[in-house]
């Protein structure tokens, strides 16, 4: 039984011509923990070989690692050799954009000792315990949260291309290079996250006067936001914070009534202080937002999978209590664009209608 390649490259491109079809380049990786990778890596030979698939592929103990061109017209049948093996049911296939019909002119099936060479112990780690995919805008959501701490795993020429903002981007070549630099700067945030002194302590040793001009961080009690001005000469707020809070002022100390603010964000717990404040100087609050979700769930209605903040609950019967008191309508959406998936098509619907 055939289980390597007998074609040149030169042959195959030419067969590839003959065929005159499309074909799709993909990537695709997986942990897993596989008992004998050899014997993984013949079955998928044979299943690979016979849709005229080809590519470079590690297979280990730890799991799969695959970048491959599958004839567009077996893209479905390729899924299921897939979905064969447990811990590849549902895998995100990613498909490039560009494509090229000569990405890979040979199959390539290779047992490693490793999928990607990071240069840990695998002793010390279970490669299975792993996270969970996000979508764009759950990923945008948790962005806001400011205890969202984000890695940006791309070398520094990567980075120069683009990151994300206010990510982690150590200076390095390759990915092995960044684990202890990661690790060492992931300790900085937990000390400015826990609003350690010691740390504060450290960030106000090097200047003598402090500035903050970042109004949206303003209610964080964090190291380089709170605990910082005990330790600098003079702390001052700067031209946009000043902006914001006159901002303020002019609703709530000059206003006309009726007051209505406009709330959003997505977590409720970071915002009770601010609800509670206007509650007592504003006719009515709208939340709007991923915020809203939790009111709408919080009223028994279905929200399916988009973001809730865990055991908000309470805050929302403190806010919803503490509205009643001091007759401030807090208003909510009752009707919404829904859809099954964040790039599916929108369907309009009310709160009695959401069911799924």
């Amino acid at each position: 039984m055939q289980l390597y390649n007998t074609l040149s490259a030169e042959e195959r491109a030419q067969l590839i011509d003959e065929a005159g079809k499309d074909r799709l380049t993909l990537s695709f990786y997986a942990y897993a923990k596989i008992e004998d990778p050899k014997k993984f890596r013949d079955e998928l030979f044979i299943a690979w070989n016979a849709l005229d698939a080809l590519g470079r592929i590690y297979v280990a103990t730890e799991g799969i690692n695959a970048q491959m061109s599958v004839p567009a017209d077996q893209f479905e049948a390729f899924r299921d050799t897939l979905e064969v093996y447990d811990f590849m049911k549902g895998i995100r296939l990613n498909v490039a954009v560009d494509q090229d019909n000569y990405s890979f002119l040979k199959l390539t099936i290779k047992v490693r000792n490793k999928i990607v060479a990071d240069g840990l112990n695998d002793e010390t780690f279970d490669v299975t315990n792993k996270g969970i995919h996000l979508k764009a805008q759950e990923f945008n959501n948790m962005l806001e949260d400011p205890n969202t701490i984000v890695v940006d795993f791309r070398n520094h020429y990567e980075s120069e291309v683009g990151h994300f903002e206010g990510a982690i981007t150590p200076d390095v070549e390759n990915f092995r290079e960044s684990l202890p630099i990661i690790n060492e700067q992931l300790q900085d945030f937990k000390e400015e996250t826990d609003n350690d002194e010691n740390f504060s302590k450290k960030l106000g040793s090097l200047a003598e006067i402090y500035v903050n001009d970042a109004f949206s961080c303003s209610h964080r009690k964090q190291a380089s936001i709170y605990s910082i001005t005990k330790f600098v000469k003079k702390a001052y707020a700067g031209p946009l914070l000043e902006k914001e809070i006159k901002a303020i002022d002019l609703v709530i100390k000059n206003k006309k009534e009726p007051v209505t603010c406009i709330i959003g964000g997505s977590k409720v717990s970071t915002k009770i202080g601010v609800i509670t404040n206007l509650i007592q100087k504003s006719n009515n609050i709208i939340i709007v937002g991923a915020m809203a979700n939790n009111f709408i769930a919080y009223n028994k209605h279905n929200v399916g999978k988009s973001l809730v903040e865990e055991n908000s609950e309470n805050i929302i019967k403190k806010i919803l209590e503490e509205a009643k008191k001091n007759n401030c309508r807090i208003i909510i959406p009752e009707d919404y664009a829904t859809s099954k998936s964040f790039d599916g098509e929108p369907e309009l619907k009310n709160n009695q209608s959401m069911l799924d």
